[in-house]
């Protein structure tokens, strides 16, 4: 089996669809042909949007219009026949939508959140009957994060929410660590619940997997596990409609995946893929109507992309590479858990790979991602023929601005769009942007004449330009990613690029900017590098660090820090493991504010166990110290 990447798929998009506010990461397809889910809005005022796609063009319909924000994703399923099921998480309560087959969006069911606090989160699932499940979190009495599940048969009304398992209140893991759920439900409404818990903070930082099943005219049984993972592991659950489940169970090391069928358990779990992640690995899978199914998966610390498919009935294929891993260790999670950003360079995954989306329609296997492409990210669709013939791999978009969130479109003509979200001017407004066989772009792209910068540049890096018409433009310094912005005019005028607190060589040398440029809202870019020779002034001192020190004193470990300058004010962080490697997973982390005391030197203690290894981050400066 094989992949075949078209050489460009850039002229077959359609115009995009500006969208002010979006969520990014809250878009995705419904399942009913051509439909979109996205939440925007303001801070105070957000909405629910439905978006059709069609080979020509993307169209607004059905909005739900709030005066609040809401808690999280709006998430919404849907079977090619209409019949749709919609969820919308927020403090005072899971609102949920329903959408007879063929028919339209009714009034919605409210699940009272109590007075706690919602997670942001839900699950939903609908089968072609009209069934629908709505699953979600909520802050519950006692300090208590509950999971939650409402069932609805089809052609009644939604029953009361059943607790399916409870855990302690915690803190967001600064690492990103977290749990997951998932919803399945058939025809008749036999419903399958999977999730896993939030990890422990200390090693070995795993958590089981759990499912609890419900018949179709009984209650959800006792909840079983069926596995385990990390807490940057991400498992996969896809249910038909006759009852058929399969459950995609991933971590550092393997892909697994455990299968039912209708009034039965999940089975033992088989062993798709070996993988070699620090970290973890998250999943995606799809079913067919006749055992097709996909599974795709994605490294939390080394990116990549992969999959595994099965045409009929029977075994999976093996590992189906699909985009490259990235072996370089570039990311360092020791700086991530901290929230501290880093300067990536542009070909790289970043923490958590790829946000993986796996969809079975009209015969063929889908997946959509969006990955590092050169100095951008583009968008990604892969379609696999579950008959006979060869995987294609199309890759578009970036070029203007960064692609995120790609997914794959069914649409109703029986062809196969991808979609995915950018920020052409990197502030609120978003474009919807969707690949199809529409005509090519001959949009003209305007002329553009930059003006060189002076060549000392003291704070930001200022490029005046003019455009001799409407325009996009890009301009992103080579090899130095964090340098880079872009600009829209409406109208053929002059403009200005800044790239903000540039730090120019501090003698003249070659400073090389790429330039892209477009129509605007255009679909063809042109591109040109132009090496500039610059120099600067720094505008502070640089903090040095003299010395670091972390000592074992019982339980705790002592973390000292000295400068030979007065420490700025500002936050010190000090993170702890068993190894020094850039993704290995830390164990422990902390972070004091220095203040204004001028003090020279600080300290800082953390726990103990297991902590071999000590690194502090303070300005733009990192140490990593044995601990002794």
């Amino acid at each position: 089996m094989a992949f075949v990447a078209p050489v460009s798929a850039s002229a077959a998009e359609v115009p995009p669809l500006t969208v002010t506010g979006v969520r990014p990461g809250c878009e995705a397809p419904t399942g009913f042909p051509g439909e979109i889910v996205v939440t925007t809005g303001s801070a105070n005022r957000e909405a629910v949007q439905l978006v059709s796609a069609t080979q020509t063009r993307l169209q607004r319909g059905h909005t739900i219009q709030f005066d609040h924000p809401v808690a999280g994703c709006a998430v919404a399923a849907s079977q090619p026949n209409g019949a749709a099921v919609l969820a919308v998480p927020g403090d005072s309560g899971t609102l949920a939508y329903l959408r007879a087959p063929g028919g339209t969006w009714g009034e919605p069911t409210r699940f009272p959140g109590g007075g706690y606090l919602q997670s942001g989160r839900a699950a939903v699932a609908v089968s072609e009957a009209g069934d629908a499940l709505v699953v979600w979190e909520q802050g519950g009495e006692g300090r208590r994060d509950v999971l939650y599940a409402a069932r609805r048969l089809a052609g009644g009304a939604f029953g009361t929410p059943v607790r399916l398992a409870d855990r302690p209140d915690e803190p967001a893991r600064a690492s990103g660590e977290t749990g997951w759920f998932a919803a399945g439900i058939a025809n008749g409404g036999e419903a399958v619940v999977a999730w896993s818990g939030l990890p422990p903070e200390r090693p070995p930082h795993r958590t089981d997997v759990k499912v609890a099943i419900a018949p179709a005219t009984g209650a959800f049984g006792t909840p079983v596990t069926v596995g385990e993972q990390t807490g940057y592991s991400t498992g996969a659950l896809a249910m038909t409609p006759d009852g058929r489940a399969l459950l995609a169970l991933a971590d550092p090391r393997r892909v697994r995946v455990l299968e039912r069928t209708a009034g039965t358990p999940f089975g033992v779990p088989a062993t798709v893929a070996n993988v070699n992640d620090p970290l973890g690995t998250r999943a995606a899978t799809a079913l067919g109507p006749d055992g097709q199914a996909m599974i795709a998966w994605s490294g939390t610390g080394l990116g990549g992309v992969s999959a595994a498919i099965r045409r009929g009935g029977g075994a999976f294929s093996s590992e189906l590479p699909a985009a490259s891993a990235d072996r370089r260790l570039e990311y360092d999670v020791w700086t991530a858990v901290v929230g501290a950003t880093q300067p990536l360079p542009a070909d790289t995954w970043g923490f958590g790979g790829a946000r993986v989306n796996a969809s079975i329609a009209h015969g063929i296997a889908l997946l959509g991602w969006s990955g590092p492409r050169g100095h951008t990210r583009a968008a990604n669709l892969l379609t696999f023929p579950l008959g006979p013939g060869t995987g294609v791999r199309q890759t578009v978009g970036g070029e203007l601005s960064d692609a995120w969130d790609a997914f794959p479109v069914p649409l109703a003509d029986g062809k196969v769009a991808l979609a995915w979200i950018d920020a052409p001017d990197m502030r609120n407004a978003h474009r919807l942007r969707l690949l199809t066989d529409a005509p090519a772009d001959t949009t003209p792209i305007p002329d553009v004449r930059v003006t060189p910068p002076p060549s000392r540049v003291t704070g930001d890096l200022v490029l005046p330009f003019r455009c001799s018409g409407p325009c996009e433009i890009r301009a992103q310094v080579i090899n130095r990613h964090a340098y880079e912005d872009s600009a829209r005019l409406t109208s053929a005028r002059s403009g200005r690029l800044r790239l903000r607190d540039f730090v120019a060589p501090r003698r003249v040398g070659p400073v090389r900017v790429r330039f892209t440029v477009g129509a605007l809202d255009g679909r063809r870019s042109r591109t040109w590098t132009t090496t500039y020779r610059l120099h600067g002034r720094r505008q502070y001192r640089l903090l040095r660090v003299d010395a670091v020190r972390a000592e074992r004193r019982g339980s705790r470990i002592r973390v000292t820090v000295r400068s030979e300058f007065k420490l700025p004010d500002g936050a010190f962080f000090a993170v702890g493991g068993f190894d020094r490697r850039g993704n290995v997973e830390p164990l422990t982390m902390t972070s004091s504010l220095i203040g204004s005391s001028g003090r020279r030197q600080f300290t800082v203690s953390l726990p103990a166990q297991g902590v071999r290894w000590v690194a502090t981050l303070l300005g733009e400066e990192r140490r990593f110290v044995r601990v002794r």
